[in-house]
């Protein structure tokens, strides 16, 4: 399982994620809770948000969730997350947008959010 799919997982799952650097999504709690089916879900756009806070530090639970989707060992599953952030900025500051495979496209804004 790659990070993108473990991160929309833990979406749905907990309703909210927190990607360290970036920000907080957030799902409306009307989406019902399928990350143990094998059942294709699709999201409305309108069911996502995304407040901006590049404060937000590593969350723990997310790590663990990682750990527990990818069988990888707890640093380099947040080693890999880290990395996977890290490249999202890096596109996000040169003016392109980061999609995150299955949950949506950030872009940066002029006034730097």
């Amino acid at each position: 399982m790659k990070i993108e799919q473990a991160l929309v997982l833990y979406l749905l799952k907990y309703k909210e994620i927190s990607l360290q650097g970036i920000g907080t999504f957030k799902i409306n709690s009307s989406i019902p809770d399928t990350s143990d089916s094998d059942k294709v879900v699709v999201i409305p756009a309108e069911a996502i948000s995304f407040e901006y806070n590049p404060k937000i530090k590593e969350d723990d639970v997310l790590i663990d969730f990682i750990v527990q989707n990818t069988k990888k060992i707890k640093p380099l599953a947040s080693a890999d997350l880290d990395s996977f952030l890290t490249l999202g900025r890096q596109f996000l500051n040169i003016g392109n947008p980061f999609t995150i495979q299955n949950l949506g496209t950030l872009e940066k804004l002029k006034s730097g959010e």
